[in-house]
């Protein structure tokens, strides 16, 4: 399973991969949830990519529970 989801301006563009890695480390969004300390909403929004403004420390909260690095869940490209 490949899911990517991407936010484009015309300075670039951010490839959401959280989907993508949440299905590798066999978590549910319920469960990230709960790990994170995280609204449902709140994940929904950063699992779709379906957000203008990144938070900071909920990708802190999203890769700490997760385990793994910003660069695994979010790619800038510039074009």
């Amino acid at each position: 399973m490949t899911e990517e989801y991407v936010y484009k301006n015309e300075f670039g563009q951010v490839n959401f991969k959280l989907a993508e890695v949440m299905f590798k480390k066999n978590i549910s969004k319920n469960k990230l949830c709960k790990d994170a300390n995280l609204h449902f909403q709140t994940l929904q929004k950063y699992y779709k990519g379906d957000i203008t403004k990144i938070d900071i420390d909920v990708l802190i909260r999203i890769c700490h529970a997760l385990e793994c690095n910003f660069n695994d869940i979010i790619v800038f490209n510039t074009n």
